[in-house]
């Protein structure tokens, strides 16, 4: 096992099978690694109901999907990952992502439950 302190393995789930998966090899890979695991879910629609109210809905969306994130991950075994939800289109907001922490890696899985436009380009 190789121990390295340098950026995380960042994994993109949006509650599909497909994106437990990809947590799951992404959890194992930090394991062998010592790199921390970070899963990110992002989302675009806005808070229903849609309210004037500043980031307080932003921030409230934020927390429910972190928490539903959580949720799947532990029902589906997955454990030893840090999981948070940023608003934004999918592509833009995992690479932006990447960048901001320098990850080391980022896992995706099959289609998932949103459509991904650009993704192959992308990346």
């Amino acid at each position: 096992m190789t121990t390295n302190t340098s950026g995380p393995i960042l994994v993109g789930i949006d509650g599909s099978a497909s994106s437990s998966i990809a947590a799951s090899w992404a959890a194992a890979i930090g394991r062998r690694t010592g790199l921390p695991v970070i899963a990110v879910e992002a989302w675009t629609e806005p808070p229903t109901p849609f309210m004037d109210g500043g980031d307080a809905p932003v921030m409230h969306r934020n927390m429910d999907m972190e928490e539903l994130a959580t949720t799947t991950h532990d029902e589906a075994g997955v454990d030893g990952v840090q999981v948070t939800a940023i608003r934004g289109p999918v592509t833009d907001t995992l690479l932006d992502t990447v960048e901001d922490l320098d990850a080391q890696m980022l896992v995706v899985g099959t289609r998932g439950l949103a459509p991904c436009p650009g993704c192959c380009s992308a990346l």
